[in-house]
């Protein structure tokens, strides 16, 4: 928030989540411990909730609310990124970061990319969705075809030895502890009870294309920058990007292993999350000849100014000329006398 593009753009989101009753600023910089008590608390009276049922739907909600929090400081990196002159040549979107693909490609606006992301979590609140988990696995694809279990879906495929699969926890469980006893890697991911990219979700994706046919009114092609990873027709790029392609690239598996592979030779890589969470599948995937940096989203466990310009730094180093000027507000000239000289400072 010290730097003025990303306060603006915050101020922005926070302007659109008002009137839904989200004083987002005040959640991004408050102190309270307990502020996600009182987020949730707030949530399940938007979506008109008893008071019993908090217990048993928390933790949903929690997942939810953390998606739309990450859509909206991706939306400020992005705005930061684009100030210092680091806009992309191509775009590629895992999941839930295909809306903000949208926002960086200049198809939606920040208002309806927030809307979107408040919409698309409450679609999955308000479906049944059954007791669900996902789980990334490392094993080549044949294998992995031809042992998966029939109720479990395949739901990214990350690279030709790495997918994730989604489906009934008791039959994800069954099927990783199988696989971790043969000595295949499987890492267990936390995904809020929500089977992304399978059949389990087909209620939540009607109800989601409803809830973004209020959002979504404009219509506009993608470029041919945005390197979809979706697998479903709806995904061709002369066609203009509307609710059937969301609803359909939430049901359908991400392929991103195919979009990774059309990123050409000597191109910088930048990656905006929460945690770098595809930088292994990155570095696995793609040739020597690429850089890949991570720039992770904001957090009150780290020094944020000084990860956002180490990984500026690093862009420097591979090549890139970010404008760091353009971080900080403009100096008015003449300065006030009082102002300390830095020249004897140079050495």
């Amino acid at each position: 928030m010290k730097f003025p593009v990303f306060a603006k753009a915050i101020k922005k989101c926070d302007n659109v989540l008002k009137s839904y009753g989200i004083l987002l600023t005040d959640i991004l910089t408050s102190d309270n411990k307990n502020i996600f008590d009182n987020i949730i608390k707030l949530l399940l009276g938007l979506v008109g909730l008893q008071v019993r049922k908090y217990f048993l739907f928390n933790f949903l909600l929690i997942k939810l609310f953390q998606i739309l929090i990450l859509y909206i400081l991706q939306i400020g990196i992005i705005d930061l990124l684009t100030s210092i002159s680091i806009v992309p040549d191509f775009i590629i979107g895992h999941s839930i970061g295909e809306i903000v693909c949208g926002y960086a490609d200049g198809c939606l606006t920040a208002e309806e990319t927030i809307l979107s992301a408040y919409f698309i979590g409450l679609a999955l609140y308000e479906s049944k969705i059954c007791n669900s988990s996902m789980a990334e696995i490392n094993l080549e694809f044949e294998k992995m075809k031809n042992i998966c279990p029939s109720d479990i879906d395949i739901a990214c495929y990350n690279s030709s030895s790495n997918f994730i699969v989604s489906g009934p926890t008791n039959s994800v469980n069954a099927f990783t502890s199988k696989l971790q006893n043969n000595g295949i890697s499987v890492k267990k991911l936390f995904c809020g009870n929500i089977p992304f990219h399978s059949r389990y979700i087909v209620s939540a994706a009607i109800k989601c294309k409803k809830y973004l046919n209020r959002v979504l009114s404009q219509k506009k092609s993608r470029s041919s920058k945005w390197l979809t990873t979706s697998a479903c027709e709806c995904a061709n790029v002369s066609l203009p990007l509307c609710t059937d392609y969301y609803m359909n690239y939430f049901l359908s598996p991400v392929t991103f292993t195919k979009a990774i592979h059309s990123v050409p030779k000597n191109a910088v890589m930048i990656e905006i999350s929460s945690h770098s969470i595809l930088q292994h599948i990155i570095k696995d995937s793609i040739r020597f000849t690429i850089t890949s940096v991570a720039l992770y989203t904001p957090n009150t466990e780290n020094n944020n100014i000084e990860t956002l310009l180490e990984v500026i730094g690093k862009l420097y180093i591979a090549g890139l000329q970010p404008q760091i000027a353009n971080l900080y507000s403009t100096i008015q000239f003449p300065v006030s006398r009082g102002t300390p000289m830095i020249s004897h400072l140079v050495r």
